[in-house]
């Protein structure tokens, strides 16, 4: 699953709902944005998980890390952060992915974790952030890849642009028909994805009775 943790702020709210919430507990993944590393400790040792974590940079309101993080039930191997290109129209804020690969009943499976930048970048370079990414999944990725995270694509071209950017490294949309993960403005947006390759998706959807966040958290059922 995956989920945008608004600032890394209610971490206890959100470890306590990814325990007792039905279609969150107990999932074998747990992809998180808007982390900073003390709290992606505090909900990996609530869960009695692994994890990994990187940040970019900090944030300019919080003057804490934000980041990505990579929580898993399975053993992490190697972990790599990807830099992705342009910054922060105002804050100057840069922005990274994290990669990790995760054996899972012996198969290495390739999962990043990502946020990219918000829409008052212009789109032409939020999809060269987009495409960074499927750059180093073409280039580094095991045959087994789980790619998950916040793309704010508040548009439905932009989700377009991103599915077959994915497309083209052979990654399908397995969260495609989850539902809206943001609202704002009395709108409803699909900013949350998740994308895979060499893995059979049997489900998805949206936690609409998470509260620790403004983002909603998406999950998806998959098989080696």
């Amino acid at each position: 699953m995956s989920w945008n943790i608004e600032f890394g702020e209610l971490v206890d709210q959100a470890g306590h709902e990814l325990i007792s919430l039905p279609d969150l507990s107990g999932a074998d993944l747990v992809l998180l944005q808007e982390m900073d590393e003390p709290g992606t400790r505090t909900i990996a040792e609530r869960l009695g998980v692994d994890f990994v974590f990187a940040a970019a940079a900090s944030h300019p309101e919080t003057g804490r890390d934000m980041g990505n993080a990579i929580l898993s039930r399975w053993p992490i191997g190697t972990t790599t952060e990807i830099d992705l290109p342009h910054v922060a129209r105002v804050s100057g804020q840069a922005r990274s992915a994290v990669r990790a690969v995760v054996s899972i009943e012996g198969q290495a499976v390739d999962v990043y974790s990502v946020h990219t930048e918000t829409v008052l970048l212009p789109f032409a370079r939020r999809r060269e952030q987009f495409a960074t990414l499927v750059d180093d999944i073409a280039a580094r990725a095991t045959e087994r890849v789980v790619v998950g995270g916040d793309f704010n694509t508040a548009r439905v071209r932009e989700v377009d642009t991103l599915t077959s950017l994915m497309g083209a490294a052979d990654l399908h949309a397995v969260s495609q028909r989850s539902g809206a993960t943001f609202r704002r403005f009395g709108r409803s947006f699909t900013l949350d994805h998740v994308f895979a390759r060499g893995l059979m998706a049997h489900g998805s959807g949206v936690v609409t009775e998470a509260t620790a966040s403004d983002h909603l958290p998406v999950w998806v059922d998959l098989e080696l």
